[in-house]
């Protein structure tokens, strides 16, 4: 969480994390992963046990510690695949395009339309896109 300081001043940033657990229960840990991951793994776990985040490798060390694997499914948020995508800049019928196909699910298509694009920013989200594939879903449903 960034808090926000006075004007010319650097932001300070703290390390809180959340989970909702639906009608379960709704706790915050400030340093304390490991307490969420004990507090949750307390917790009476839906199956599946939905997780969603953004492309940041600690929630997904996270996620790793709840529950039993075979009931997890991991899910990209929209907001932080989209964020991605923006970075490219370029045509924007060309993101509308990719856009779409993401919101479909339709992964290798959206990755297609960059083919005769050579850049490093494009290189940047093909990387984010790999590493986060199996965590992008069919966003439409």
């Amino acid at each position: 969480m960034r808090l926000r300081t006075p004007l010319g001043q650097p932001c300070e940033w703290r390390d809180y994390k959340a989970v909702n657990l639906h009608d379960q229960g709704v706790a915050a840990f400030f340093r304390d992963n490991a307490g969420l991951v004990k507090w949750v793994n307390q917790q009476p776990l839906a199956n599946p046990l939905v997780c969603l985040g953004d492309g940041h490798d600690g929630i997904w060390n996270l996620f790793v510690e709840i529950g039993p694997t075979i009931f997890r499914q991991e899910i990209l948020d929209w907001y932080h695949l989209m964020e991605n995508l923006e970075k490219i800049g370029g045509s924007g019928q060309r993101l509308a395009r990719v856009k779409a196909l993401f919101w479909s699910g339709k992964v290798p298509e959206a990755l297609k339309e960059f083919d005769d694009w050579d850049h490093p920013r494009v290189d940047n989200f093909r990387a984010y896109v790999t590493k986060h594939r199996h965590r992008i879903v069919n966003y439409s449903y």
